[in-house]
């Protein structure tokens, strides 16, 4: 069973003032038998049967006037002010609004009425902020592919692969990944060939790669030889 929220003060508005009774208990029936997008499947000889009085669905139509939107030849009515009372501006990035705008725009006839129930995606301060991280992602995936492209000498773009490249932006993400190719850099330059030649293989691998560098370069342990005492007699 669904719940939704109901305004106490209707009963003090013109529009439910001036139904005739039945009509009254019609609007209240549809406001609670329309789907969650405010979509009701007209079914006028139900809701009558429901409401235990007779209806006339032109009568109806008069009756709720603007306050409805028939369409699909007449099979479904939409209510405007059912997505602003009960859910307020839609914003897309809530799961729940998100579906509303989506089943809303299936409808052509509904599609013009979704964008001024809708909020913006992104403010203005987001969309600086989204743009300033996308930039900076470009320059770090850049960095890496210049570097990684002068220790396996791949200077000419085309030499990069579909795959290679959706690796080295995954790579390119991690906020350490200046360091870390440092660390690889020198383990590789004091004669750790590990995965060398295969720059897929590192990139698809490489936080062990990283790791596997840092255990190279750590300082080895001196192992004390102990020798026998010589003893004279």
């Amino acid at each position: 069973m669904s719940k939704r929220f109901t305004d106490t003060d209707k009963w003090k508005k013109g529009f439910i003032r001036g139904l005739e009774p039945a009509y009254k208990l019609l609007w209240l029936y549809i406001t609670d038998d329309c789907n969650h997008a405010g979509i009701w499947d007209v079914d006028i000889e139900v809701a009558a049967l429901r409401i235990g009085i007779p209806l006339d669905q032109q009568k109806a139509l008069s009756q709720l006037g603007n306050h409805i939107k028939v369409f699909d030849d007449g099979k479904k009515w939409f209510i405007p002010s059912f997505i602003e009372f009960q859910y307020g501006t839609l914003n897309p990035s809530n799961r729940a609004h998100n579906s509303v705008i989506q089943t809303l725009s299936k409808y052509q006839s509904l599609s013009p009425l979704v964008s001024p129930l809708q909020a913006p995606s992104l403010g203005a301060m987001e969309k600086d902020k989204e743009k300033e991280r996308i930039n900076e992602l470009n320059e770090s995936e850049g960095i890496l592919k210049g570097l990684l492209g002068e220790l396996y000498h791949r200077r000419d773009s085309t030499k990069w692969g579909d795959k290679e490249i959706k690796l080295l932006k995954v790579v390119a993400k991690r906020a350490d990944i200046l360091t870390e190719f440092g660390e690889i850099k020198k383990a590789w330059n004091s004669g750790w060939q590990y995965h060398r030649k295969d720059i897929f293989t590192l990139l698809g691998n490489w936080t062990g790669e990283v790791d596997r560098a840092r255990e190279f370069m750590a300082p080895k342990e001196q192992t004390e030889t102990i020798r026998p005492t010589k003893v004279c007699l």
